[in-house]
């Protein structure tokens, strides 16, 4: 059962998402939407979806009266570059961006085979690419 938080929450963000992704198809646009509601909440106000172009960032802001209003700032994607550099290939990024719009984490090979977990934190406008020590690195011809 949704809390009131998240009732209230839900519209705005399938608002928020068809004017920043017009046509995005279902269920696209419902795990879109719940993965906005759970990040304004949990990154104290703060969400973040990637496209191989640009990034979003949203916004959450009390108004006075008790109403909410959320913001969008749309930036280019500086994230390739350091995605490039730690070894992510350019052919898996949109897979890779759709993950973390939808869990805010993804687990990925660099290009050599060494395993990487990504994470992002919208309320610090942070990705994290981190090496996985533990485990087992891929080997040439298996899939990410």
């Amino acid at each position: 059962m949704a809390s009131a938080q998240e009732t209230v929450l839900r519209p705005i963000a399938e608002r928020m998402l068809d004017e920043t992704f017009p046509g995005l198809p279902d269920p696209k646009r419902s795990d879109y939407a719940t993965s906005m509601v759970r990040q304004l909440l949990t990154y104290d106000g703060w969400a973040m979806f990637f496209t191989y172009s640009f990034e979003f960032w949203f916004h959450m802001v009390r108004q006075p009266g008790n109403s909410t209003d959320v913001g969008r700032h749309v930036n280019d994607n500086c994230r390739l570059e350091p995605m490039r550099s730690a070894g992510i290939r350019d052919e898996d990024m949109t897979e890779i961006f759709e993950q973390l719009n939808v869990c805010q984490s993804a687990r990925c090979y660099a290009y050599f085979g060494q395993p990487l977990n990504l994470r992002v934190d919208p309320a610090k406008r942070k990705l994290c690419v981190e090496l996985d020590l533990e485990s087992p690195w891929r080997s040439e011809g298996q899939s990410s």
